[in-house]
């Protein structure tokens, strides 16, 4: 079982640029059994099945870790999209880090520095944890990974990266 740290595409957001890169990497994944992890700051516990194969599950990471971690348990795999995503799932790059790929999906830090954005060191800070404790990272060009391999020298972080372009899906 595969476990995305990520919402789920649906039509209100399929339209997102993110949102097409989770779907596209979920089509790699056809075929396996998947949970889609939302992490979000409600009270509720929410799931519902998409698919034969694919589950969403509506979380807040503080009051409903105990399912949280069940799900991280049985995962042979953790896909964490997004420094976003990291920042909300933190706690499991500890706990998984043997099983956790973590998709860079650009560079988020900088992007909050350019909007001069309050939780800017916070957001650094989560990237270093993700870069060091992911087993794998995922970009979508090589120049993506050179710019995490000059930013954290101290990092392997060439020799485990994966290159994934996003391709166009035809619908």
């Amino acid at each position: 079982m595969i476990l995305f740290i990520s919402d789920y595409p649906t039509p209100q957001n399929e339209r997102e640029g993110m949102m097409q890169r989770v779907r596209f990497i979920d089509s790699i994944f056809v075929n396996q059994e998947k949970f889609y992890l939302q992490l979000n700051n409600s009270l509720r516990f929410s799931s519902y099945q998409v698919s034969s194969n694919t589950w969403v599950y509506k979380a807040n990471a503080f009051f409903h870790k105990k399912i949280i971690m069940e799900v991280a348990t049985k995962a042979s795999l953790i896909y964490v999209h997004s420094i976003y995503n990291s920042s909300k799932a933190i706690f499991l790059y500890n706990l998984f880090s043997e099983k956790i790929i973590t998709d860079l999906h650009g560079v988020v830090p900088e992007e909050i520095k350019m909007l001069k954005h309050l939780h800017l060191k916070h957001f650094q800070n989560v990237e270093i944890v993700a870069v060091s404790k992911s087993r794998y990272l995922v970009a979508v060009t090589e120049s993506m990974v050179q710019h995490f391999q000059n930013k954290y020298s101290e990092i392997p972080v060439s020799k485990k990266s994966l290159i994934v372009p996003l391709l166009s899906q035809k619908k």
